[in-house]
């Protein structure tokens, strides 16, 4: 059981990851969370299908809001390649 299928979770209000997933509003924690957590103030939601609670939580758990470019991993694979190679060479 997890915020997924609580009756204080809101699904039709989301909050959408920059990359992946997204968060919904949790009423009773007056905060966006993932489907995924739980708390001390959780309640059964009956009258949710198992379907969506399935969907708020892979959301929840693919949630990503990371905003550094693909270029910038690019180019820390390169350096890392270029490091690697250099104390290669003088291992040797």
């Amino acid at each position: 059981m997890g915020c997924s299928s609580c009756k204080y979770l809101k699904e039709n209000d989301k909050k959408e990851g920059k990359q992946l997933g997204c968060k919904y509003y949790c009423t009773k924690m007056k905060t966006y969370v993932n489907g995924n957590g739980c708390c001390n103030e959780y309640s059964e939601d009956y009258g949710r299908n198992v379907l969506k609670r399935d969907e708020i939580y892979r959301e929840g758990t693919k949630y990503s809001n990371d905003t550094t470019e693909i270029s910038t991993y690019i180019f820390i694979l390169i350096i890392l390649i270029i490091s690697g190679l250099i104390f290669n060479v003088f291992t040797i």
